[in-house]
């Protein structure tokens, strides 16, 4: 098991500058979006916790390392794989060991923007999880403690689908991994595996605890999406379709496209409108979704 000690994250804190913060940057913006200068003066900049627990402290860690890496690069190139890393990121860990309880080190972001399930299955999605109660250390338990029976069941496809999503377009593997998942929840002879936990039951509870079900307002933000006036939409399901409109930064095979190409260059752009704006903040607060429970006292049992 890896662990990080709160001296070695401050220390590396003090080493990784936030990229909004570097001087050829704020010379990139100027160059290419000036009108978004002034907005660097405020920006929402991610932390850790008052309270980490171990695994926030792992997912710091590896967090720092990946955002050091990715400072090594300059300019243009550099704003565009550092933005959608913060927006968007999933993965923090690579290695040959395994991942400290299942977690790759996701952003909140890229916590929110892939494990999104968009499709309705059986009526469980996101919308209902006002009506439901999370607190719980594992997902089973939080499951285990409802009694009505359709609830609970419902409650255990959300949390299968945010790990393997079925439906339109998804992976033909992902049936079969639902079903196990969704299975070894709602029996209490079993043992899920701890992703149950670490993605699915930490990705609910961040979008309860931060209102991402909430509808978005800001005007800016849903200009960028042409959201059509009185259309509803929750911060949770924009930020996967801000993910979605992002695929224009890629070629194929995942890579990133040249930056300096006019419609990769428009998309920057947009994302960087998009991280500079106080409405989306949210996903900016933190390095890990743990840090927003355990400073509310929420995952602190996670």
């Amino acid at each position: 098991m890896e662990t990080l000690s709160v001296e070695t994250a401050e220390k590396e804190k003090e080493k990784v500058a936030h990229y909004l913060d570097r001087e050829d940057i704020h010379q990139v913006v100027k160059e290419n979006w000036p009108d978004l200068i002034p907005k660097l003066s405020e920006v929402t900049y991610p932390q850790e916790s008052s309270h980490p627990d171990e695994l926030e402290k792992w997912e710091v860690q590896k967090r720092l390392d990946r955002i050091a890496l990715l400072n090594e690069h300059n300019g243009l190139e550099s704003l565009q794989m550092l933005l959608y890393e913060e927006c968007f990121g999933v993965r923090s860990f690579f290695g040959e060991t395994e991942p400290f309880r299942d977690s790759l080190a996701p952003s909140p972001g890229g916590m929110i923007s892939h494990g999104h399930p968009m499709n309705v299955v059986d009526g469980a999605s996101l919308d209902m999880l006002p009506e439901y109660d999370l607190h719980g250390s594992t997902a089973q338990e939080v499951i285990m403690s409802i009694e009505d029976r359709s609830k609970k069941e419902k409650l255990a496809t959300l949390m299968a689908q945010t790990l393997y999503p079925t439906g339109f377009n998804s992976n033909y593997l992902n049936g079969g991994r639902n079903r196990v998942t969704r299975m070894a929840l709602l029996n209490p002879d079993s043992q899920p595996k701890e992703e149950t936990n670490t993605w699915a039951l930490r990705l609910l509870k961040l979008v309860k605890t931060q209102s991402l079900n909430e509808n978005v307002e800001d005007g800016e933000l849903r200009e960028i999406l042409n959201i059509n006036p009185g259309v509803e939409i929750s911060l949770a399901t924009y930020w996967t379709l801000l993910w979605k409109k992002m695929s224009s930064l890629f070629i194929s095979d995942g890579g990133f496209r040249q930056p300096e190409d006019p419609a990769v260059k428009d998309a920057i752009g947009t994302l960087l409108k998009v991280r500079l704006n106080p409405a989306a903040g949210v996903f900016f607060s933190y390095f890990s979704p743990s840090g927003y429970l355990n400073d509310i006292d929420e995952g602190s049992n996670l």
